[in-house]
């Protein structure tokens, strides 16, 4: 049996509950960039909306000049590389630690199973769980689609080379993922930064000139109504459609701490129009905090999917539900 797990927010959530959701990132991003007068005003226009805030700054209007256009340009990148550094800086308060009795037994089903993980998040909650269980040694082991380990550039070789475990593709990208910030760049590497790996991995790389990707930012599609053009970029463009492959060949789909936003319309593309013909289960698997909020939860994934899937919402539960889910799947269902 095919299974194929959608990873949103909620897992990293329950894992790391500094992790900072959608709905947060504003005020962490604002604090961090307490300095820059620009985007704090932007930012109190958009009401701390940062989806709003960067979609107005990805593009340009008509009725923008030049130097306004250029401003807009510079803030959008700033505010990019500001969310890498608040996610980097939230996660790495845990790395160390160990992880959750029920995600290290979540990713050892994955690996057991060998898997494939599609998730829209850019922290390394299920990466830093799989190292901390011993299931790989390196990131770059779980991931599908052409990612580097930043020791490549420098020419040394890969730390713990191959695939390991189970398949991880992140359709928006990682903050351990880095790239030269172009999307005209045909079969530009996209290297993986050193992050989870040992301490001598690191000092090797720093024996060999220091921080290898300086020139380079992290590789995130941002969280904008309006679809940018790194969603160009030809390692993204890989990923998604491998993504696409496995949700067409799959026999059950688990959505793990999903919300289906209702401006998420390239998830909801990715299902529908990949959806198998024998229409599988759907698991939703989700902890809303509220009755309500769970009867808003199974409407938008309804109106979203419409006939594509048979939804179970067996998961979808306003309880901790992620250990009883793990519990379930861990004993062969």
């Amino acid at each position: 049996m095919a299974d194929v797990f959608l990873v949103g927010a909620g897992l990293t959530r329950a894992a790391l509950p500094d992790m900072p959701l959608l709905a947060d990132l504003g005020e962490r991003v604002c604090a961090e960039l307490s300095d820059h007068q620009r985007l704090h005003t932007l930012m109190e226009r958009f009401n701390n909306d940062i989806e709003l805030a960067l979609s107005y700054l990805g593009q340009r209007y008509p009725w923008q000049d030049e130097p306004e256009a250029l401003y807009n340009k510079a803030d959008f990148i700033i505010f990019q590389q500001t969310i890498a550094t608040v996610l980097q800086q939230t996660q790495d308060r845990f790395f160390g630690d160990d992880s959750p009795d029920w995600l290290a037994r979540l990713v050892s089903h994955w690996a057991q199973r060998r898997e494939t993980i599609i998730t829209v998040n850019y922290d390394l909650c299920i990466e830093w769980a799989a190292v901390t269980e011993g299931i790989v040694q390196s990131p770059t082991q779980v991931y599908l689609g052409p990612i580097q380990q930043a020791a490549t550039r420098v020419g040394l070789p890969e730390y713990a080379p191959g695939k390991a475990g189970f398949g991880l593709l992140k359709l928006h990208g990682s903050t351990n993922w880095y790239y030269s910030g172009g999307v005209d760049t045909p079969g530009e590497h996209v290297y993986c930064s050193p992050k989870l790996m040992p301490e001598h991995v690191k000092a090797e790389l720093q024996a060999h000139g220091g921080w290898p990707l300086i020139d380079h930012r992290p590789l995130m599609v941002p969280p904008v109504f309006q679809k940018t053009a790194i969603y160009d970029h030809h390692v993204i463009r890989c990923i998604w459609r491998l993504a696409a492959e496995a949700i067409g060949e799959s026999d059950r789909i688990f959505c793990i701490g999903y919300s289906m936003a209702p401006t998420d319309l390239a998830i909801r593309y990715l299902l529908t129009l990949n959806a198998p013909a024998r229409r599988p289960q759907l698991y939703i698997v989700n902890k809303p905090r509220t009755e309500e909020a769970l009867s808003h939860l199974i409407d938008r994934y309804s109106r979203a999917l419409r006939n594509s899937y048979r939804l179970n919402i067996e998961f979808a539960k306003t309880h901790d539900v992620l250990p009883e889910f793990v519990h379930w799947l861990s004993d062969g269902q």
